[in-house]
């Protein structure tokens, strides 16, 4: 019975891999640089929280640093919350919560990432005419689009952070069901 107590404590899972959480801040930092580059006086910014609050580079910078401060106090405190006894409600829902956050995210961050760079391509031009011509269809067509693009794209995030949540809850759960057994 100790070896299966041992064996069950060393085979957690996290709700977020610490390598996510390690690529994570790299990502935004990437994702800042790019929106930068292409965009340095965010003339051409397309976040609606940015555009709504009319946010400068500072402004930008701290929110961005104060959310990932949070995020990762939150997953780091209760990343294996799951496996308690005691599951407290409000803060497992609270816990999911950033989670779904943090997965939406990852990958919106990387989606801009992307965005930016043919963005910045269609601005100052690159020597591959292939990617010239790739970034100036996909940025008329962006610009073309605009509003309903971004919905769709923050609509897109959003779901790969849900099912990206929910599968590892789903996963977690059945590991842990199957180690109880």
């Amino acid at each position: 019975m100790n070896l299966k107590k041992e064996n069950s404590t060393k085979t957690k899972l996290p709700l977020v891999s610490f390598s996510l959480l390690f690529i994570y801040p790299i990502l935004v930092c990437l994702d800042l640089y790019t929106t930068y580059i292409a965009s340095p006086d965010l003339k051409y910014e397309t976040n609606i929280i940015i555009n709504r609050f009319n946010m400068s580079w500072i402004s930008i910078i701290i929110s961005v640093i104060a959310y990932m401060c949070l995020c990762f106090f939150i997953i780091l405190r209760n990343n294996y919350l799951i496996y308690s006894k005691n599951i407290n409600l409000i803060k497992i829902t609270i816990t999911i919560l950033v989670v779904i956050m943090f997965y939406c995210h990852f990958s919106y961050s990387t989606y801009v990432i992307f965005n930016n760079y043919l963005s910045y391509i269609y601005l100052f031009g690159s020597s591959n005419l292939t990617l010239n011509k790739f970034s100036i269809s996909y940025v008329e067509y962006y610009q073309n689009n605009l509003t309903w693009y971004n919905y769709f794209m923050y609509l897109i995030t959003f779901i790969i952070g849900l099912t990206i949540t929910t599968l590892r809850v789903l996963f977690i759960c059945s590991s842990k069901n199957r180690q109880n057994e």
